[in-house]
């Protein structure tokens, strides 16, 4: 899914309907308000327009209908993957392949107006498409409306009669090469470029799945992470451990190459204590536990906004990140996510750790004007720390069940609210794309694998299983301004599910930081348990009630926060 706003606050959304059943979209807050969208067998891409202000359905159609030239197929429903307004006119990127499998990017942008209206089409084509192997890892604008793009492909890639890329190899060798282009706002083609020294092992950092580890400023010039899996590339050279960012002019020339050295990231166990320990299998394998740039991002004033992956090492008691002076530490057996902004001359501003128990995947980043990073995904595991807050799930690990998650921070990286998206049974539970509007205001879409699903403090009803949603929140309400989400004297509490058998989440905001107490009562006033009592910042928490071995009955929970205070009921069912 991808989201993107209007100058009107027109909210756009894209996606893909895996299934070929009926999807039904809520037309307004009037629960009877619902129009079907028919999905031809084995799903399609479907775009949804909604006003800004009242949440109201303006149009939903399915996406476009391609030819093919498989004779067994009359045609392809595509998939959307990626939407973006700029100056009046809706850019959809549209994949050719309705199959899981390759559920990333787009083969085609096509140009729409503001009501859906196709005006255009233009992309890459390859000359031997083998199951569609053009992947776009979503698109960017500068302020001149250029729009750029980076991905993979396998075999000769035609952007005009005079702009050809050639693969570095065979394309029955599988190889899977890297390109940067960009078009005018007329979709005339500008450059295309493949990465210098490609190569089947030269990824970019996002990998075919999600939204791709590149940014353009304000003046078009391109940032691409990457990492090569193998022998790094001449361009590489520097890297020895083959993770860099490439960084490109406007008009597509290389400018220089950032190591991991340069921006003063380290890690253990290293990259050469790996390589000597693997020896000849060094490559295939220490690569997978070298930091990499999962996500990306630009503000207007040239900082950049990095998040580092590094995945788990089995073998090791112990993880390390350092970014300059700082260490990240975590468990031989779970990965690490780490969070940096550099300023436009590549000095560190600040690096915050994303810590968990299992695994976390985060999905995107965005960045406001005024330096705000929204980083959301989804999560497996107990819980997911967030600076001081704790977002803690109602499952063991052994569980399928995963959910999904908000952290906004300001401009200095001070966390400033957690949004948890929480939902019964196994399944994923994911915040899959957000957006800015022009106000502030912040949109959000995800999916969850129930009939309902709490996101914050809100309940989100459905009629069946594997819904999507989207969901508007003003500047200030995912902030830490708590007199526009709470009225004085009253602490938001929940708890989920309820009634429940033998354990419940109890999701709390509490307006400011102190002191806070969460007790359990039964109905004659007698203290059960006491999940929490200490010093707690504003905004989102969760505490886990485990009542396997309290009787069936009515039960009180209290929660205290300075001079605020709240009392619910929850009740316990054998």
């Amino acid at each position: 899914m991808d989201i993107a706003v209007g100058p009107q606050k027109e909210v756009f959304v894209t996606g893909w309907l895996t299934h070929s059943t009926d999807a039904w979209f809520e037309g307004s807050s009037d629960s009877s308000d619902i129009h079907m969208l028919d999905t031809p067998s084995g799903g399609a891409g479907f775009l949804v327009r909604y006003a800004g202000d009242t949440g109201e359905l303006r149009f939903v159609q399915p996406g476009s209908v391609l030819p093919t030239e498989y004779p067994i197929f009359a045609s392809f429903h595509s998939t959307g993957h990626s939407v973006a307004e700029v100056d009046g006119r809706l850019y959809h990127g549209e994949g050719l392949v309705p199959n899981q499998s390759y559920s990333t990017g787009s083969a085609m942008i096509t140009v729409r107006d503001l009501e859906g209206a196709v005006l255009q089409r233009f992309g890459p084509r390859e000359l031997k498409p083998f199951w569609y192997s053009i992947y776009i890892q979503g698109i960017r604008f500068d302020a001149q409306g250029n729009l750029y793009m980076a991905g993979t492909y396998r075999d000769t890639l035609f952007f005009a009669p005079d702009v050809v890329l050639i693969p570095s190899r065979s394309f029955h060798h599988a190889t899977w090469d890297v390109f940067v282009a960009s078009y005018a706002p007329d979709g005339a083609v500008r450059w295309a470029h493949q990465v210098e020294g490609g190569t089947d092992d030269l990824w970019i950092s996002n990998g075919w799945y999600g939204r791709a580890t590149f940014d353009v400023d304000t003046q078009g010039n391109l940032t691409l992470g990457a990492v090569a899996h193998g022998v790094p590339p001449a361009a590489f050279s520097a890297a020895e451990d083959g993770a860099v960012l490439a960084n490109y002019s406007s008009d597509g020339v290389p400018q220089r190459i950032q190591t991991l050295r340069d921006l003063g990231i380290s890690y253990f166990p290293s990259f050469n204590m790996l390589r000597n320990q693997m020896g000849p299998l060094y490559r295939l394998f220490a690569n997978s536990y070298v930091p990499r740039p999962r996500s990306l991002r630009r503000d207007r004033s040239g900082n950049m906004y990095v998040l580092w992956r590094k995945t788990k090492t089995t073998d090791r008691p112990t993880n390390t990140l350092t970014v300059r002076d700082t260490t990240f530490y975590a468990r031989a057996e779970v990965s690490q996510s780490v969070l940096t902004k550099f300023d436009a001359q590549g000095s560190l501003e600040w690096a915050r750790n994303l810590e968990h128990d299992f695994i976390l995947w985060p999905t995107g980043m965005e960045v406001t004007e005024d330096g705000h990073v929204y980083v959301w995904g989804h999560f497996r595991g107990s819980y997911l720390i967030l600076e001081d807050v704790e977002l803690r799930q109602n499952a063991s690990t052994e569980s399928r069940k995963h959910d999904g998650f908000v952290a906004h921070y300001d401009e200095n990286g001070h966390l400033l609210r957690a949004l948890h998206l929480q939902a019964a049974g196994d399944g994923v539970h994911s915040i899959e794309s957000l957006a800015i509007g022009p106000s502030g205001d912040v949109y959000v879409a995800g999916r969850f694998a129930s009939d309902m699903a709490i996101l914050g403090t809100d309940t989100l009803h459905a009629r069946g299983e594997n819904n999507m949603f989207v969901a508007k929140y003003s500047a200030t309400s995912l902030s830490a301004a708590p007199s526009v989400e709470f009225p004085s004297g009253v602490v938001e509490t929940l708890n989920y599910p309820n009634p429940f058998r033998d354990a419940t989440t109890i999701t709390y905001s509490v307006p400011a930081p102190g002191r806070v107490r969460l007790t359990v009562y039964d109905v004659l006033g007698r203290e059960m348990a006491v999940l929490l009592d200490k010093q707690q910042s504003a905004g989102l928490h969760s505490a886990r009630l485990d009542a396997s071995a309290w009787p069936s009955g009515l039960y009180l929970y209290r929660l205290e926060a300075g001079n605020y205070s709240s009392v619910k009921t929850m009740t316990v069912v054998r």
